[in-house]
């Protein structure tokens, strides 16, 4: 065996260790036991004064079903009244309001330039048309939905041949999509263009973000404070809340639970390479003795 052979084992277990490392950072495991915090002494016996359960004192199903009344409390709170209270919708409406606008200004705007230039029968032409069916392609390619060919009536084609513009009805299948495709390029560049010239993004930075984290805030206080005292009271009420808590959790397991799956599936084939590159160092050892490198 040439020095060669022997080199290659060596590019082997490189090769393995750069994709080991890959793996390793890149997997998790979803435990549904959450991190427990131990509340200070002079909560808990405020909590033993109105008769309530002590979360330091629960086992690991009582403090996940504790903390999952915590979160599904916040949750249900954010979803509605939280919303409506931090004015989440009205600032969500003006964003929505700007972004049809821009769409509208962009397609009439954007698209109609880059439409009209598509129906030169110049280089010009030749060239936007090249690049939209590019792009069309792409669109293509990705599985994304295309609008079918559509005809344009008499009277449109009669006044591009005025112009000495193509006619669109005559086009080969290459031209249409061209043309297509230079009418959504133009609409989507002069789309994101506008959202900076418009302010829309200011709508996002002044009124939405403030209006989520108003929101978080006050629906953890009220909404997960509200759940936190029902799951802690020692009644059937309390164990009724505390369940729904568990079951919440149980179902977040459940929705991650493929990614759980994936990342031992990951961990053993990493096995399984771990053994090979092993016994393939083995054997180039063993090559290196045999051949006095």
């Amino acid at each position: 065996m040439s020095q060669h052979d022997v080199n290659a084992f060596s590019v082997l277990k490189t090769h393995h260790s750069v994709v080991t490392n890959k793996i390793t950072s890149s997997s998790s495991a979803l435990n549904v036991n959450l991190p427990r915090l131990d509340l200070p002494d002079v909560v808990s016996e405020k909590l033993e004064e109105y008769d309530l359960k002590n979360p330091n004192e629960m086992d690991a199903e009582e403090y996940n079903g504790y903390s999952g009344a915590a979160i599904g409390g916040t949750l249900l709170f954010f979803l509605i009244p939280g919303a409506i209270l931090s004015g989440i919708f009205g600032a969500f409406g003006t964003l929505v309001t700007s972004l049809a606008f821009n769409f509208a200004i962009s397609a009439l705007l954007g698209g109609g330039l880059l439409i009209y230039a598509s129906l030169r029968t110049d280089e010009i032409g030749q060239t936007v048309r090249s690049n939209g069916n590019n792009l069309y392609e792409a669109i293509k390619g990705a599985g994304l939905p295309v609008v079918p060919r559509l005809a344009v009536p008499g009277v449109v084609d009669e006044k591009l041949e005025e112009f000495n513009l193509m006619s669109i009805n005559d086009m080969e299948e290459e031209e249409y999509d061209g043309y297509s495709g230079a009418a959504v390029g133009g609409t989507l560049l002069f789309f994101v263009l506008s959202i900076f010239i418009s302010g829309t993004l200011d709508t996002v930075t002044d009124e939405i973000l403030p209006s989520i984290v108003t929101d978080l805030l006050v629906s953890a206080l009220i909404g997960g404070g509200a759940a936190i005292y029902l799951s802690l009271r020692k009644d059937e009420l309390g164990e009724t809340v505390t369940g729904y808590g568990t079951k919440l959790l149980k179902a977040a397991d459940e929705v991650f639970e493929p990614v759980g799956e994936l990342s031992a599936k990951t961990d053993t084939g990493s096995a399984d390479v771990d053994r090979i590159v092993a016994e393939a160092d083995e054997i180039a050892e063993e090559v290196r003795k045999t051949a006095g490198i």
